[in-house]
């Protein structure tokens, strides 16, 4: 696992997600409810910016983005777009994609293949919401 102070930027991240119904604001941590939930078990955040949490430059970042995209777009998943906002402003914001339908196997993978040292996991809770989990792509 990285760093506790990579832990503390995750979770301190606004991740948003611009869902149909509008952008929806997910913490760490917290549940968050969807009032037009696909019907999946699960979903996952994902971006291809910045891998391994190095500050990398604008155009490699693109690329790898618009490759995440293409993969998604060929596996044929729902998707949604996010960003992730460090509330400080001292990191970009990183464009991603929330993933309706992946399994925590394939996120895990997408995200390594990325370089990416974690993903955000959404799990359906009892009642109704989403509670996003930190997921690390290392031990």
């Amino acid at each position: 696992m990285p760093s506790r102070a990579y832990l503390a930027e995750y979770c301190a991240t606004d991740y948003v997600i611009k869902s149909p119904e509008g952008a929806l604001h997910a913490t760490i941590g917290v549940p968050i409810a969807f009032q037009k939930a696909p019907p999946h078990t699960l979903a996952h955040l994902i971006t291809a910016y910045n891998p391994g949490s190095v500050l990398t430059a604008d155009n490699a970042n693109q690329r790898a983005h618009e490759a995440l995209y293409d993969w998604i777009q060929k596996e044929g998943f729902l998707f949604w777009r996010t960003e992730a906002i460090d509330p400080t402003g001292a990191w970009p914001v990183e464009p991603g994609f929330f993933i309706w339908g992946l399994t925590e196997k394939e996120a895990h993978q997408i995200a390594r293949d990325f370089g990416q040292n974690a993903w955000v996991a959404f799990h359906p809770t009892q009642d109704g919401h989403w509670l996003p989990i930190l997921s690390w792509t290392t031990p």
